[in-house]
């Protein structure tokens, strides 16, 4: 998903919470109603950590 993520329930916004919650809620949304297993997000929060521990040493 690109850009910013809204959701409507009613008509009505609903708040999504921090940065986190968001992430949560856009890996839910990829999975199109699939289950996602806890190991799986792990292993994608590590990668992402990862990612960015490395472009800022190459930013150095």
């Amino acid at each position: 998903m690109l850009g910013p993520l809204a959701v409507e329930v009613g008509g009505r916004a609903v708040a999504l919470g921090g940065p986190r919650r968001r992430a949560v809620l856009v890996r839910l949304v990829v999975a199109r109603g699939e289950p996602v297993s806890v190991d799986a997000w792990r292993f994608e929060s590590l990668l992402g950590e990862a990612r960015r521990a490395l472009t800022a040493v190459r930013a150095t």
